[in-house]
């Protein structure tokens, strides 16, 4: 479910989104069209994510994904992974949400 503050900030900023939105389908017509894996389209992407904590958090969450199988953490980085990838943009506060968590498991798990 996503809260009203992030509603709010997706309409404050629905030009980059629509931006984003149309890089990403014409990234899709080239995955179709010439066969791409899912590691090439994903590392066609990284480039087009101006913000580097944002960079940071799709690169782990990708791996993350990859490396487990379940658990609610997994979830979470799932749903981070699909929101970079749907609209391009996070509100600040998730952003730096996921970016603490990340920090938190990359000390635990000695990445």
């Amino acid at each position: 479910m996503v809260s009203e503050k992030t509603i709010l900030w997706r309409q404050k900023y629905a030009s980059e989104i629509q931006v984003w939105q149309n890089k990403i389908r014409h990234l899709k017509d080239l995955y179709y069209q010439e066969r791409w894996t899912l590691d090439k389209f994903e590392m066609e992407i990284v480039p087009l994510i101006q913000n580097q904590k944002m960079r940071e958090v799709f690169t782990f969450s990708k791996n993350y994904i990859y490396k487990r199988k379940r658990g609610h953490f997994r979830d979470f980085m799932r749903r981070i992974y699909q929101e970079i990838i749907d609209f391009g943009v996070m509100e600040p506060s998730q952003l730096n949400h996921a970016y603490y968590a990340i920090q938190k498991v990359r000390s635990r798990l000695k990445w």
